[in-house]
């Protein structure tokens, strides 16, 4: 049976244990990282996340897990990213710019 409403489950600071970390499923991950459900299985596979199986067709993955993987890929973020990925506003304005220009 499927939850038709989603509300996010956090867990605020680090002092997690086993009886207060939750248990995510791919929906409840996909839209706490504003994905879609297959990119968030693979986001998972790709940080390492291990998976908790109830059945054959459900699986889960911890919080402590996801709060970990997710504190690395902040850490691990390139210094120039901002300037590697330009927002919408500074391409527009770039191509203005260019266009300006006698």
């Amino acid at each position: 049976m499927r939850r038709k409403n989603l509300k996010p489950r956090f867990a605020a600071g680090p002092g997690l244990t086993p009886q207060t970390d939750a248990l995510f499923s791919y929906e409840e991950l996909a839209q706490r990282w504003n994905l879609t459900v297959f990119v968030a299985k693979r986001t998972a596979k790709k940080f390492g996340l291990p998976i908790i199986r109830l059945t054959s067709q459900s699986a889960r993955v911890r919080l402590s897990d996801v709060l970990k993987a997710e504190q690395e890929a902040v850490i691990n973020l390139p210094a120039n990213f901002q300037k590697d990925f330009p927002g919408r506003a500074e391409r527009q304005a770039a191509r203005k710019a260019e266009v300006a220009k006698p």
